[in-house]
């Protein structure tokens, strides 16, 4: 049996794609082998697929955990953390934010991952185009392993809805767009879209991730039509994503994308920014790549309504045994 730890700081982040993978994933790798995962406030031992032990975690319980065991693998896409002197780090790459005009780190940023490509034993990143940036940035070869979808996303129980209609009065038609508060999420362009403001309730769902996200969704909650919902659970989320209207995704920059893989899981089509480089997307035919610099046309919103039957190879059919797979081959390749 396998032993392997992953760091993740932030693991109650609800909809951030980063945590949603990094616990899958190590949930996953369970089923054969012992996973400890570490975060900012608890430590968590799992095998086949369960909790086995859980307690808080302090800084003294993070530094012994981290450096005093053996183990196969660990895995980590938070830059501090990784710099720990510690063999056998598997990295995740999500994007390459720092080499556009979103970075918030600057040349600190840059210096320090590559030290952390150096060091690292593998790494992993999302998608083909963020690998190609990376070759050409840094020199080195990543390996992709796309993003999977959860069992939860997959199950048709329906049970939940009227609970969540009635918590958050959704009654009225609404779309949605699931991503927290920051600036390349591109949310302001909203402002642009009569058709839709006029037309559907918009439901924001994310926090604020920084100064300039605070001011984006102050600005935001004064907008009539506009609501904005912070901190919801899973199947919240799921409920809310799979009783929209269809989705809405302005970003102006993303590595992956998973609220566009969770919007076409539940039959719901989405019109994605179309600045956006998703090549993984690229052919699904619940997608539509439009632009949100200008009001989007009356005809991509009556698409956006009317469904659409996904090719058979649709992405999000794929769980995350699917991507552990991929990356339990990678590791003992």
């Amino acid at each position: 049996m396998a032993k392997y730890l992953f760091i993740i700081p932030n693991l109650h982040e609800k909809i951030t794609g980063a945590n949603k993978r990094a616990i899958n994933i190590a949930i996953e790798l369970s089923k054969s082998n012992f996973v400890r995962v570490i975060s900012n406030k608890e430590v968590l031992e799992y095998e086949r697929y369960k909790i086995k032990k859980k307690f808080n975690s302090s800084l003294i319980s993070i530094l012994f955990y981290t450096m005093f065991f053996k183990y196969s693998a660990w895995f980590s896409d938070h830059i501090t953390w990784s710099l720990i002197p510690k063999k056998g780090l598997v990295f995740t790459l999500h994007d390459m934010k720092e080499y556009t005009q979103f970075s918030r780190r600057g040349i600190l940023k840059k210096i320090l991952l590559k030290i952390i490509l150096t060091k690292s034993k593998h790494l992993i990143t999302v998608s083909n185009n963020q690998s190609q940036i990376i070759n050409h940035v840094f020199g080195v070869s990543s390996k992709v392993i796309l993003n999977s979808i959860s069992n939860e996303w997959l199950s048709e129980n329906r049970e939940y809805i009227g609970e969540v209609q009635n918590k958050y009065n959704l009654q009225n038609k609404y779309v949605v767009y699931v991503s927290n508060f920051t600036e390349h999420k591109n949310h302001l362009s909203i402002l642009k879209q009569k058709n839709i403001i006029n037309n559907f309730i918009v439901l924001l769902v994310g926090t604020s991730q920084d100064k300039n996200g605070d001011k984006i969704l102050n600005r935001l909650k004064k907008i009539t039509n506009i609501r904005i919902l912070e901190n919801i659970s899973e199947k919240e989320l799921i409920e809310i994503v799979r009783n929209s209207e269809f989705g809405i995704f302005p970003s102006n920059y993303e590595g992956f994308g998973m609220p566009i893989l969770e919007t076409i899981s539940q039959g719901k089509n989405i019109l994605v920014n179309e600045k956006l480089q998703l090549d993984h997307f690229k052919h699904n035919n619940r997608i539509k790549f439009v632009s949100f610099k200008k009001n989007i046309s009356d005809h991509d919103i009556l698409w956006a309504q009317t469904y659409h039957k996904s090719n058979d190879n649709c992405i999000s059919k794929n769980n995350w045994a699917d991507s552990v797979a991929k990356i339990e081959k990678y590791l003992n390749g």
